[in-house]
Order: C-alpha cells, then sequence, then structure tokens
C-alpha cells in the first residue's frame, strides 16, 4: 500500500512516526512517503534525521510563496472549496510528491496539501491523525470553520469534506467529545514502544538538557491574545505576585513566550515537551497552568498521572472563549485518572494556595 503522511507540525511528525514504526494500516519504511510544511524551525533538520534513520522512503517538503501572503484569506477559502488551489502557489522541493499515486493519505488537520494529493487520488482511503486538543473537542472537518462552510461542506462534499473519512486515530480515543467517527487508537508509549527510541533520534532529545526531573512543580506558561478574557492576572503573574519558594519551581516557557522572567530557573524548551513527558515526567511533578494542552500530553501520550492545576476558573472571564467547552475536557481527562483526586481545579486564589501547599506537602 502506497502512503502518503503530511506533517505541519512537530507533534504530527511525533504521530506519524509512532504509526509508521508499528506499520499501523500498512504504512512501512519502503511505501510510505511524507510531507513537511515548513512552517517551523526544526522542519528540515527533522526530515533530514527521519531519512538517516531510513523510517520512510522520502521526505518532501513544502512551503507557501513570499506571495501567498497577499491572497485573502477569503480567495483561499473560495478556493479550497472550489478545488481550485494550485501546486504553483507552493514551492514543493519536488512537486511529484501531490502527483504520486497514493493509496493512503493521512492529515493531522484541513491543509491544502492533503486536497492536491487527495485531488490526484480521488480514491485513496484518508486517515485523519491526533493534532493534539482540536483532534478531542471537535471533528476534524469542522474545526476552525464557521456554521455556513460546514453546513454546505457536509452537504455538496467540499474542501476537507471531500474526504469523508470518518477513521480518526488518536493517542488516546477515551477523551473524545464527539461521536460518529471511527475512533482508533494509536501505539500507546506505555507498552514498550519501539517509536521510542527513533523519536528521540529524530527530535534530538537530550537528558543533560532536561530540567524537568530536577525540579517538583512545573508552570507551563501559555500565550494568549486579548479576546483569551484573562481577568488582568495569568498563572505566571499568580506565583512572581505572591512569595513563593522557587527553589523547586520551573517555569516551562511557551515556544511564543517572550516575557522575561527573574528569580526563578527557565526550561526554554530545547527538548519537545511531548518527549519530555514520554522520558522525564512523573507521577509526582506537580503540573501548572491556567488551561494548556501541555497539561493533558501526560497522561494522553504518555501514561502518566502528574498532580495537575488547571487555575482557568478564577484566571478568566465566564464569557472567555477559552473556558467554554473546557469543563468537558477536563471531565473526560479527569475520568482516565485512576487517582481523580489529582486533577486540582481551584475557584479562587485563596483556595488555589491551600490545596498547593497541601499537595506540595505530599510530595
Amino acid at each position: 500500500m502506497q502512503s502518503l503522511a503530511i506533517c505541519n507540525t512537530p507533534f504530527q511528525i511525533f504521530n506519524i512516526i509512532n504509526a509508521l514504526i508499528n506499520q499501523v494500516e500498512g504504512l512501512s519504511n519502503t511505501d510510505t512517503d511524507i510531507l513537511i510544511d515548513m512552517t517551523f524551525d526544526s522542519a528540515k533538520n527533522t526530515g533530514v534525521r527521519i531519512e538517516e534513520l531510513g523510517l520512510c522512503r522520502k521526505v518532501f517538503y513544502v512551503k507557501k510563496k513570499d506571495d501567498f501572503s497577499t491572497i485573502s484569506k477569503l480567495q483561499s477559502l473560495i478556493d479550497i472549496i472550489k478545488d481550485e488551489m494550485h501546486e504553483d502557489m507552493f514551492d514543493f522541493s519536488d512537486v511529484s510528491v501531490i502527483n504520486n499515486h497514493y493509496d493512503n493519505i493521512w492529515v493531522g488537520d484541513q491543509n491544502v496539501f492533503g486536497l492536491l494529493a487527495f485531488r490526484s487520488n480521488p480514491h485513496a482511503k484518508v486517515f485523519w491523525y491526533d493534532d493534539g486538543t482540536s483532534s478531542y473537542s471537535t471533528t476534524p472537518e469542522s474545526y476552525g470553520h464557521k456554521n455556513l462552510y460546514n453546513f454546505f461542506g457536509k452537504i455538496f462534499k467540499l474542501g476537507c469534506y471531500r474526504y469523508r473519512s470518518r477513521t480518526v486515530y488518536l493517542n488516546n480515543t477515551e477523551v473524545v467529545q464527539y461521536n460518529g467517527y471511527d475512533l482508533r487508537q494509536l501505539p500507546k508509549f506505555k507498552d514498550n514502544n519501539a517509536a521510542v527510541k527513533y523519536l528521540n533520534s529524530i527530535f534530538d532529545y537530550k537528558e543533560s538538557q532536561s530540567k524537568i526531573s530536577d525540579f517538583k512543580v512545573v508552570i507551563l506558561t501559555q500565550v494568549h491574545p486579548a479576546s483569551a478574557g484573562y481577568k488582568g492576572m495569568d498563572v505566571q503573574s499568580l506565583f512572581l505576585a505572591q512569595d513563593m519558594d522557587f527553589s523547586k519551581i520551573l517555569i516551562r516557557k511557551h515556544p511564543r513566550d517572550t516575557m522575561i522572567y527573574s528569580g526563578c530557573e527557565i526550561d526554554d524548551g530545547k527538548n519537545m515537551w511531548e518527549m519530555e513527558c514520554l522520558n522525564s515526567i512523573r507521577d509526582d511533578h506537580i503540573l501548572i497552568s491556567c488551561c494548556s494542552t501541555a497539561q493533558l500530553t501526560p497522561k494522553i501520550v504518555g501514561g502518566k498521572e502528574p498532580y495537575i492545576f488547571f487555575l482557568h476558573r478564577f484566571l478568566l472571564d465566564d464569557e472567555s472563549a477559552i473556558k467554554k467547552g473546557l469543563e468537558n475536557m477536563i471531565e473526560n481527562l479527569t475520568a482516565l485518572y485512576s487517582d481523580k483526586s489529582k486533577i486540582l481545579i481551584p475557584n479562587s486564589v485563596e483556595e488555589f494556595n491551600a490545596l498547593y501547599f497541601k499537595i506540595f506537602a505530599l510530595i
């Protein structure tokens, strides 16, 4: 079976390599190509390591041309709906990748490259795969689109609705909040998964660069727009404003977090978070954030059960778009925990302080 896997993010590559090493749906190093969208800094180096390890037949690369940004979002959407996206709008390392014959196409999101490859392979079977929180909260075709697009897409099979795919491969099928899809489990990492050693190499995981094991508490920072609905204090400011012992606290910065922190230890993310979850996170860690998807990763990906503090109830306004729907996700995550008391959702600063010092004393 000839397969093409399209990856836009390191996490998508992480999941495809797991599927490939374990030969999910017939994926193999002799019959599988990978197309990497060069939207992240390490894209080329990551692809080179994949080829050096002989994990797939060929790695292709693509990026938008410089003048692509001049095309309006509305025009881009119209082109996608009408199936008029053209390969000459992008720089491919080898344009044959979207014209080759494939039996299976793997897509983590609604990227246009999947549509281009599908146009050349209209009878190919399309598999959706884990792209993070969005893959659990919303159906693959509808995420990020307005109701009008989804309405007409479903009826007339427009855009990614052309795939007619109902199969979704996920790291944990039990957290999903929608119905009507064939949800399938990606190979779990706690079962001596052979993919781990390859992932460590591909993402250049270095134990010497990991700071996670040296700290009990990890604050996961987030970067949200003003519309996120913060009441005036985020989780970093909450800690900095109080008399906390930072000798046991590590701040893991979001890749887009430009804030300068002083008086505390910083983890600038040289090791990919998913790799830290597999290699370094322990059940006695405390992960604190407003509502970071990174807090879900240890359990969903690594089968670990650290203490988790979600602070959205008192950090965000009731009308926050981020806050809506979050409670269901947390409820589903809590259901997976063997010790459900390790998921903590304080309603106030005072309640947080009381719970934090209680838990900190136990570990």
